[in-house]
């Protein structure tokens, strides 16, 4: 029973590993070069829209930071101004940068989901801000 066990087990990790690698190194250089190319050619202005949006985000949560959560009205719309400036550059980050994406949205839709409730924590509201900020901070320096 345990060997039964044991084949099946490997087979289907075998499975499991052949199907992860199913595609071919040379089919992925092929179609990886023109995406390659645009990206080249077009680097300098996404880079700089880019940047501007970054800055704009950064702006967004500082300004955020210095408001009371007894303010209630004020964080809702300062909150909704984050994720507008965030949805300018989301999908640019999200392409092109997928580590910093997935690390920055983990503090940043908590953050903008907190000034969304009828009573958002202020202290939580001010330790997110914080940790978005230098998560942001990191991802500006990296695209220069």
């Amino acid at each position: 029973m345990r060997n039964i066990l044991y084949l099946l087990l490997t087979a289907l990790v075998l499975f499991a590993v052949a199907a992860c690698d199913a595609g071919s190194n040379d089919q992925e250089e092929t179609s990886n070069q023109p995406a390659e190319e645009a990206a080249t050619s077009a680097a300098k202005p996404a880079s700089e829209d880019l940047g501007n949006g970054v800055d704009s985000v950064l702006s967004e949560v500082k300004e955020l930071k210095k408001i009371s959560a007894d303010n209630v009205q004020k964080m809702k719309r300062s909150g909704n101004s984050l994720r507008e400036s965030w949805d300018k550059i989301e999908k640019e980050v999200e392409e092109n940068y997928l580590n910093y994406y997935m690390n920055i949205e983990h503090t940043l839709y908590p953050l903008i989901g907190e000034t969304q409730k009828d009573t958002p924590d202020g202290d939580k509201v001010s330790k997110l801000c914080e940790i978005t900020t230098r998560k942001l901070e990191a991802f500006k320096k990296k695209i220069g």
